[in-house]
């Protein structure tokens, strides 16, 4: 995911994920827009310390730093940093790492690597989609305040806890549904899969509130990959899908509902290129491309985001 420089901001959540090998490391990235810019990183991390110039930090501490336009700076420790917060004077971007990770112990590592929704670009209300060509995922939701969330997957609903920065997990197969009063950050991480037929990735869920009518996306075209589009919307709204202006057959979905709300997910094939999607009656759906090759390369993103606002 690249998020315009309009949309920027100056106060991050970092998500990030567990880190599975002595050789690995959880990282985060900022870089500046503006010159002169003062960043403080809050630490939170799963083992400490962390030394930065032959300083050692602990949880909570801060890592003040002055920065110029168009400077990156790049921290890593050997564990977890998810609920490290970052807090600027001008807008930067933040982008989470983490090297030679998996989830499930198969024998395949990859990268995790996704740039961070701002905390102003977050929401309250989300639909996981279906990763189809993985029978199970872990849905990792952090929380930038203490807060109570309501969950339904298949055929569980629980409601869990949850304290300021920190995140819980769940395993995700089909389609699940959370939501609170406040709002919260939601990444994917779909396991691996047995031989190298699909290594692990990271990938942003945004919420209801920000889905769109319509997209224009790419789909990369680089040897074996083979790639998918999955599609969240309300059930009632199913059939009036055009891809590249022909209409859209959908073969099968998967449904879930809470009250009110009814939502499904449908995947399809789909071939490298430029890409346009649309529904006929106006309605606001989420998109996300995945794909992944044999050669151990495997990536996610979400087709488009409706930002709420400027910075």
């Amino acid at each position: 995911m690249a998020i315009p420089n309009r949309y920027l901001s100056t106060n991050y959540l970092l998500p990030s994920f567990k880190v599975y090998s002595s050789s690995a490391n959880s990282a985060l990235t900022i870089t500046t827009t503006e010159d002169r810019t003062t960043v403080k990183i809050n630490l939170r991390m799963e083992k400490g310390p962390l030394q930065y110039k032959n300083v050692n930090y602990n949880n909570n501490d801060v890592i003040s730093l002055v920065l110029n336009r168009f400077h990156s700076f790049k921290l890593s420790h050997s564990s977890d940093l998810s609920g490290t917060t970052i807090q600027a004077t001008k807008p930067v971007s933040v982008l989470t790492s983490s090297i030679h990770n998996q989830v499930t112990g198969n024998d395949n590592l990859n990268e995790l690597l996704e740039m961070v929704l701002p905390l102003n670009q977050i929401d309250n209300f989300y639909v996981i989609p279906e990763i189809v060509t993985r029978p199970s995922s872990t849905v990792r939701v952090y929380c930038p305040k203490e807060t109570t969330l309501s969950l339904h997957d298949g055929n569980n609903r629980l409601t869990r806890h949850v304290d300021e920065r920190k995140f819980i997990d769940f395993t995700h197969r089909k389609i699940s549904y959370i939501h609170d009063n406040r709002d919260f950050l939601v990444m994917i991480i779909p396991h691996e899969l047995p031989k190298g037929t699909g290594t692990v990735f990271m990938m942003t869920i945004h919420g209801v509130n920000q889905y769109m009518s319509n997209y224009d996306f790419a789909v990369p075209a680089i040897d074996d990959l083979k790639s998918h589009i999955t599609v969240c919307v309300k059930s009632s709204a199913l059939d009036g899908f055009t891809l590249d202006g022909q209409l859209t057959t959908i073969d099968g979905a998967y449904n879930i509902s809470n009250g009110t709300d009814h939502y499904s997910t449908f995947s399809l094939p789909i071939s490298p290129g430029q890409h346009y999607m649309n529904h006929t009656g106006g309605t606001r759906f989420g998109l996300w491309v995945y794909g992944e090759n044999t050669l151990h390369d495997a990536y996610g993103y979400p087709a488009g985001i409706a930002f709420k606002t400027n910075r």
